[in-house]
């Protein structure tokens, strides 16, 4: 996938303004390609990519916040999608658990009726894991 090597490194690469705008761009082309129904799949491995991936201080509020509101309800209904793009928005989710930098920029209101109404009805146990380390977070 040519877009996730050139993502991959800008991330790891240079600092000079014309890559980060080069790289925002990209992402944000990339983040409007998830409301279409045939690209949400390998948008959110790019998403997901770049949120394992990103450097410390390229997380910023701004980012983390836009990213955390194109992958959730209501922008994406999860419980729409089969077993892999909900196990992605899933992993998705996580990151922002396991990563502090990047939950501290969501609301945690937003956070727990966003997390919640993806996990609703859940019942492939390939997913039930993440759900319940999803749910045991927000308690």
């Amino acid at each position: 996938m040519q877009v996730t090597s050139v993502l991959v490194a800008m991330l790891v690469g240079k600092d000079d303004p014309e890559s980060i705008a080069q790289f925002d761009q990209l992402f944000t082309y990339t983040l409007a390609r998830i409301s279409d129904i045939y690209c949400v799949l390998p948008a959110l491995e790019i998403v997901l990519m770049v949120l394992n991936k990103i450097r410390p201080e390229q997380k910023t509020a701004e980012f983390s916040d836009r990213v955390f509101k194109t992958v959730s309800w209501p922008n994406l209904n999860a419980t729409s999608f089969n077993y892999s793009t909900r196990n992605l928005i899933f992993r998705i989710y996580e990151v922002y658990t396991i990563d502090k930098t990047l939950l501290t920029a969501v609301d945690p209101a937003l956070f727990v009726t966003c997390a919640m109404s993806a996990v609703e009805n859940e019942g492939d146990p390939r997913n039930l894991l993440l759900v319940f380390q999803l749910e045991a977070f927000m308690l």
